[in-house]
């Protein structure tokens, strides 16, 4: 269970490394904090799994597990890819087309205004 995975890295730190002090967050309270925000819904996509997490006054409530992650994104857009361009291997370039061009946004207009002019740039 996961009070005993901490249990035994508190053990592990405290006897093994002999840190005098030892602090553990939840991640979603970390994102707050490191977005200046003590109030927040955090989306964690993982490769295989994503944490949906609310945190409310710097206390995080209860955090919801879905089974679908990156890895599922990188298979729908090689199965899209791919049956438009069959006779092609194209599995070595989803990972890059997902990571450069898959994003959140809280400002989607101006997100692509800016990768527009960003891209002009590099031309």
């Amino acid at each position: 269970s996961s009070s005993e995975q901490i249990s035994k890295l508190e053990k592990t730190m405290f006897e093994k490394f002999r840190v005098k002090y030892l602090t553990m967050f939840f991640s979603s309270l970390c994102a707050c904090k490191a977005a200046g925000v003590s109030t927040g819904l955090v989306v964690d996509v993982g490769h295989g799994v994503t944490r949906v997490s609310a945190v409310i006054d710097s206390d995080t409530m209860k955090e919801i597990t879905l089974d679908t992650g990156g890895q599922d994104a990188d298979e729908s857009l090689l199965n899209s890819l791919t049956s438009k361009y069959p006779d092609m291997d194209l599995s070595i370039y989803v990972r890059e087309i997902k990571e450069r061009h898959c994003f959140a946004t809280l400002s989607p207009k101006e997100e692509a205004v800016a990768k527009a002019d960003n891209h002009e740039m590099l031309r």
